[in-house]
């Protein structure tokens, strides 16, 4: 008898701590932000060198529209700026318009921007970024 309770609790306790490790959360930390009221001067030329890039986006749809009456991909433009380091971009068409967004992959915030046929550009980053979770690593 006493030897099935101590299995019981033993296998009690080997449930709890499974379940425990199982559900353990990771704390959220503080980030800073690259971009924003604390935005270094760096951080701040590749937001503007973002920027000029999707005006350029922007111009040359323009201008394919005007041509051929419809949008065209990124391949087909020459002359456009230079995207900055760590922004990644992408151009999404349709037959109604297209979106063109560019992503800071170096900001733990997410900025990014976006742009479409209006050709107006927006900017910000998620509602929930001030508080990322994020893995003590080892190195």
């Amino acid at each position: 008898m006493r030897t099935a309770v101590s299995m019981v609790g033993l296998a009690g306790a080997v449930v709890v701590a499974f379940t425990l490790a199982l559900h353990a959360q990771i704390p959220p930390t503080q980030v800073t932000c690259l971009h924003g009221r604390q935005e270094r001067a760096t951080d701040a030329a590749r937001r503007e060198q973002a920027i000029a890039v999707l005006k350029a986006i922007g111009r040359a749809e323009g201008q394919s529209l005007q041509r051929s009456r419809q949008f065209a991909p990124l391949a087909t433009f020459t002359g456009l700026p230079r995207t900055p380091d760590g922004f990644r971009l992408r151009l999404y068409l349709s037959d109604a318009g297209y979106v063109a967004s560019l992503k800071d992959e170096r900001d733990p915030c997410y900025f990014g921007l976006f742009s479409d046929e209006s050709g107006f550009v927006y900017s910000d980053a998620p509602f929930n970024a001030p508080l990322v979770a994020t893995a003590n690593q080892r190195q």
